[in-house]
């Protein structure tokens, strides 16, 4: 049986991170708009991670909650053993990026490219991130449909935003330089 109280810390925990993201993404733009005249690249990809995000929120602890299924505990360690790795790459990630950190996709002029870090051997390391917590957080807690729903909607949402960023990116930059060689992903 589920355990309620470990769903709500995860879920409170999960809260909490990302209002935080929120709210140093729009600190990050502020910054942004005033040093390389950032505006908003796209409104409708902006939308289109908002909701996806949302939604997951709300349908994952509601498919546990109705569901109660019982999850091996093994999995259910080593899924949490990988989301604390994900949070220290996360941070990792965000203090790389720096003010360059955030939830949306802008346009600037004259953007400099973060190559340090793991930025030197994947160029997406945060959208991984994204991936493995949106996929494993359901499946700790049974929520398996959600797991498959939501990783197949996040994978076209994410390439659609990662395919928007790197078209600016190289329109504004030398990031094809810099990372012709390197994977989205996988650093192989």
């Amino acid at each position: 049986m589920m355990n309620h109280h470990l769903l709500i810390i995860v879920f409170a925990i999960y809260l909490v991170q990302r209002l935080s993201e929120l709210w140093i993404s729009s600190i990050n733009f502020k910054k942004l708009k005033v040093d390389y005249h950032a505006k908003l690249a796209s409104k409708w990809d902006s939308v289109r991670m908002k909701l996806l995000h949302l939604s997951w929120f709300i349908c994952w602890p509601i498919e546990a909650l109705m569901t109660n299924r019982k999850v091996n505990f093994g999995l259910i360690v080593s899924l949490f053993t990988i989301l604390f790795i994900c949070q220290l790459v996360r941070l990792h990630s965000m203090k790389m990026l720096g003010k360059f950190w955030t939830i949306n996709v802008y346009q600037m002029v004259a953007h400099p490219i973060v190559t340090s870090g793991l930025y030197r051997y994947i160029r997406h390391p945060n959208y991984l991130i994204v991936y493995f917590e949106l996929l494993f957080i359901p499946i700790i807690f049974g929520s398996y449909c959600t797991a498959i729903v939501f990783f197949i909607f996040n994978s076209y949402v994410i390439r659609q935003r990662i395919n928007l960023e790197e078209k600016l990116l190289s329109q504004e930059s030398d990031y094809l330089v810099h990372f012709k060689n390197i994977n989205r992903f996988i650093p192989i």
